[in-house]
């Protein structure tokens, strides 16, 4: 039975060849896919020793000392598993462990041992054939590693805040390494098998190049918008077009007999020559932001952790804490509000948004539902309103120093002058960031990049992440400071200061994809943290405590056991001190959390902004709004550069109208209700 399959091996390379690549493209995807050291070494120990296998079975070792040596053939060799231990590298990412040193040692052997034994005898044909399969790989290599993910950062530099030269390292070893390899790789190939796979490269090639630069025409807008609303008759028109370009490519050879393969050669050299040419362009014509990061606005957070030795405000933001926890821990888990007992629990909360760049801006800017603007037109009309530049005129001229952390303001120039540390340099600084997540940038620029290369019967399966494009990097003084609530935990120690403080910390609280066990618990130590540190220092009995969210569940995430619009409000008032934790149905809204500091603080004497927590108790009644983003199909698509997942999925807003418990929104549908759904001028988000 061995020599059954040994002489299977030998008599059909290709197998040997197809089962190599396989097997390596597992490799490279294994680090990738899993999360789990343990599984990854498994796994790959499994993949290597079926490679290692196979190469028994076809007695390489044998052949490698048997045949005559060519040092022409052993330097090929040595290359390509150089190469492929860097290309395995650059795409695992992975931080050197005792078993990735292992896997790269594994790697470098096996790739010299394949290669070298597979490869065919050294010859004239070979070495001109390596001309061509270096044409044809650098061709492809080019316009997907290099063109195509930088006119894809390049088109949506207005939501970067870095430049190019955080990643242009790594994608110049990616495309040198994956072009050495392709090449080579397509060089193993018996002639007969070569000129078919070749073929099928140009046709590729061609069929790419087309595909973005002609048959994109139906995306609303080329290359930023993730539009998977193609047709029917596109996506079919579409696919019979890639397989008229293949064809064609296998077919022409049939009438221009000797000439094709000349033709080929210019066909390729033309489609990298294109893509050269055009990424030079490119980068003449780029703004300067794409070669040095300039910021004109930034937050300090060196005060996140202070405190007044006389009065404060201290809100604390936990995103995506829904009300549903808040009911479930008070009915099952009552001891969660130890140490809480001077707080009252608000169960009957809404808000008007249901997410945190719409929902911070409204509780404490002010900004309230208009789908009529754009969104600076809509943050400027709200923190510039009256209402909202009194509150913290006022708050100021009560000695109140202001901070915020973490905001995702997308226009931080809207807060300055309201909150003390979101500050303005003299000139614009260039910056370099303290970390880049390479790993985030390249996932998602690589989806971009096949989303655009991809016929539409592919794109139709492509959808992007919900933060695509979003915190690949912090900055010295940057939003994120303390975000994590392990890490917010691990920094409180406080120092403390004369003037007053008011202080807005948004942290991650229960964001998906934590795992909301052990997420709940961190929240209710930092509460507790913050409760056990202001009582011993003596300004608790005067100061106001809110640990709130700033909206429910996603929608997309919520059960019947949650929905966007049922956020936690717990609050302790200055002065307040009650045998047990106080829970209240009273109706409230996050429209009423400016009000309820002002009613706190004393301003409400100089200072009004409609209402506050106070006016309602459980017996009282009152009309609120919840805008959840909707996709109607019937509307057009709106667009917004960058957070590009989104941009397909919401183009309205579905207007709730909730008179009783917030809880009646588990689960409903907008479409089935009566809402009235309003069309986005600007995706809002």
């Amino acid at each position: 039975m061995l020599k059954n399959i040994t002489d299977f091996f030998k008599k059909n390379s290709m197998v040997s060849v197809a089962v190599f690549i396989v097997l390596t493209l597992l490799m490279v995807m294994n680090y990738s896919c899993s999360t789990n050291y343990i599984v990854s070494l498994v796994v790959s120990l499994i993949i290597w020793t079926v490679v290692s296998v196979l190469a028994v079975i076809n007695k390489y070792p044998n052949k490698i000392f048997t045949e005559k040596f060519s040092l022409f053939r052993l330097v090929l060799a040595l290359g390509f598993s150089i190469c492929s231990v860097v290309f395995y590298t650059m795409t695992n990412r992975d931080p050197i462990e005792y078993f990735s040193v292992y896997n790269l040692l594994l790697c470098f052997v096996i790739t010299l041992w394949f290669y070298y034994t597979v490869i065919p005898d050294i010859t004239v044909n070979f070495k001109k054939r390596l001309v061509f399969s270096f044409l044809i790989s650098s061709a492809l290599t080019f316009t997907c590693l290099i063109y195509l993910p930088f006119e894809s950062y390049i088109s949506n530099i207005d939501s970067f805040e870095f430049d190019c030269f955080n990643f242009l390292d790594y994608y110049l070893f990616v495309f040198f390494t994956a072009t050495v390899l392709l090449a080579l790789l397509l060089n193993s190939f018996k002639a007969k098998f070569y000129w078919v796979i070749y073929k099928g490269l140009v046709g590729l090639s061609l069929a790419i190049f087309v595909q973005y630069m002609f048959l994109n025409s139906h995306l609303s807008l080329l290359g930023v918008a993730n539009d998977n609303s193609a047709g029917t008759a596109v996506t079919i028109i579409n696919l019979v077009i890639w397989i008229a370009i293949f064809v064609a490519v296998y077919v022409l050879p049939k009438f221009i007999k000797n000439a094709w393969i000349n033709t080929y050669k210019i066909l390729s050299g033309l489609v990298l020559g294109y893509h050269i040419i055009a990424f030079v362009i490119m980068l003449v014509l780029a703004p300067s932001s794409v070669f040095s990061t300039t910021v004109e606005f930034y937050t300090d957070t060196s005060e996140q952790f202070t405190l007044s030795n006389n009065n404060n405000v201290v809100v604390i933001v936990f995103d995506a804490f829904d009300n549903s926890i808040v009911k479930d821990l008070a009915d099952n888990n009552p001891e969660y509000f130890d140490g809480l007992e001077d707080f009252t629990v608000y169960t009957n909360t809404t808000s008007v948004y249901d997410s945190t760049v719409t929902s911070m801006s409204q509780i404490f800017g002010g900004c309230d539902f208009d789908n009529t603007l754009t969104i600076e037109e809509w943050l400027d009309k709200g923190w510039n309103s009256d209402s909202t530049v009194t509150f913290y005129n006022e708050m100021h001229n009560s000695n109140y120093k202001c901070n915020a952390y973490n905001f995702e303001l997308p226009l931080k120039e809207y807060v300055v002058g309201k909150y003390d540390n979101i500050k303005q340099y003299e000139t614009e600084q260039e910056i370099k960031p303290n970390y880049f997540n390479i790993n985030k940038f390249v996932d998602e620029i690589n989806l971009l990049s096949f989303y655009k290369v991809a016929p539409y019967a592919l794109k139709n399966f492509v959808s992007f992440d919900a933060d695509a494009f979003k915190y690949y990097c912090i900055y010295p003084m940057s939003d994120v400071a303390s975000y994590s609530n392990s890490e917010y935990i691990s920094n409180m120690n406080y120092s403390y200061v004369d003037e007053n403080i008011m202080t807005v910390n948004h942290l991650r609280g229960l964001h998906s994809p934590c795992i909301v066990p052990d997420e709940i618990d961190n929240c209710f130590v930092i509460m507790n943290k913050l409760v056990d540190e202001m009582k011993s220092s003596g300004v608790y009995d005067n100061s106001t405590i809110i640990f709130m969210s700033d909206h429910g569940w996603h929608n997309e995430d919520a059960t019947t056991d949650g929905w966007g619009a049922t956020p936690m409000f717990f609050i302790k008032a200055p002065g307040v001190s009650q045998d047990d934790t106080v829970f209240t149905s009273a109706p409230i809204s996050t429209t009423d959390v400016l009000g309820t500091i002002i009613v706190d603080t004393g301003l409400d004497g100089v200072c009004k902004y409609d209402t506050s927590i106070y006016d309602f108790d459980e017996n009282s009644s009152r009309v609120r709004y919840f805008y959840d983003r909707v996709r109607d199909p019937e509307l057009p698509d709106v667009y917004s550069t960058g957070k590009l997942w989104y941009i397909v999925k919401y183009n309205a807003f579905a207007k709730y109208e909730i008179t009783d418990d917030s809880a009646i929104m588990y689960g409903v549908d907008p479409f089935t209700n009566g809402n009235e759904i309003l069309p986005m001028k600007e995706y809002f988000g």
